[in-house]
């Protein structure tokens, strides 16, 4: 398959302080970027200023659009990171549900590289906390208080991430790999958040009993609910457990999600086309 080669450059055609044109400074080599879209093959041509007495000589003009489009040397844009980071924390679904769902639209990722996209976003999270603790506080004195919300799943070689959410608002809190899922490994983490935040209103988890043990613990007079999604999930793979494997290996073998989705799809592009019409 051919090589599709986008050349890509600066918005600016003149310095921003002297008014000087702008001159190519270097080419970048084409280097591979997978998107939902599709894969293409990024040549930035990097620009200078040409006044030699101009302050901004020696900066760099980059390209806005690929800067927006992907983090610095990594092959997935942002759209792909976004949408596991979307699947896993939202949608609560496993790395074998992401790789599946990113299969379905022609993307090839190994499950290391989803975990690895996973603990960088964590890393991001982390820092946007880190800045906006103070936003985020005032924004739950607003509401009048959070509702905690607690999820455990798979990360980095085996130990479970947690994610522990304000679901009245659907801010992330707080989110760290524990080094085990005892009731010692969570209360830390379990402790952190309410230093940062305060006692909350209500917990809602699954019924992971280290999870339950810690709440009783540390929160013996705030209301404990069992998260209606994880409750009906487990109930439903322990009643239906042989039938509903044969109905997935059908939906699969029959590619009904992708049906699914393109069907989807379509209806947002027919709505965008009647409403651009009006």
């Amino acid at each position: 398959m051919e090589r599709q080669i986008v050349e890509c450059k600066t918005s600016f055609s003149a310095c921003p302080l002297c008014g000087a044109p702008l001159v190519k400074k270097y080419n970048c080599n084409p280097r591979r970027l997978v998107t939902l879209r599709g894969e293409i093959y990024p040549l930035e041509r990097v620009l200078m200023c040409s006044n030699p007495e101009c302050q901004a000589r020696d900066w760099s003009f980059h390209s806005e659009e690929l800067q927006t489009a992907t983090f610095w040397r990594r092959i997935y844009g942002l759209d792909i990171i976004a949408h596991i980071a979307d699947l896993k924390h939202r949608g609560r679904r496993t790395h074998e549900e992401i790789l599946e769902d990113l299969r379905s639209r022609g993307i090839t990722i190994s499950k290391g590289n989803v975990t690895h996209l996973l603990n960088f976003v964590e890393a991001l999270v982390r820092g946007w906390h880190e800045e906006n603790l103070e936003t985020i506080r005032r924004g739950i004195e607003e509401r009048g208080g959070y509702i905690l919300g607690v999820d455990g799943t798979c990360s980095l070689r085996g130990y479970p991430l947690y994610i522990f959410r304000d679901t009245l608002s659907g801010t992330i809190l707080y989110a760290r790999v524990a080094v085990g899922d005892s009731e010692d490994d969570l209360k830390p983490l379990f402790e952190k958040v309410l230093k940062m935040f305060g006692e909350p209103l209500a917990v809602v988890s699954d019924m992971q009993p280290s999870i339950r043990g810690v709440v009783k613990s540390l929160l013996p007079e705030v209301k404990h609910q069992l998260c209606h999604y994880h409750f009906l999930r487990n109930v439903g793979e322990e009643l239906m457990k042989p039938d509903y494997r044969k109905l997935s290996r059908i939906m699969r073998r029959e590619g009904v999600k992708t049906k699914v989705r393109k069907q989807i799809q379509g209806e947002k592009k027919k709505k965008k086309g009647e409403s651009s019409k009006t």
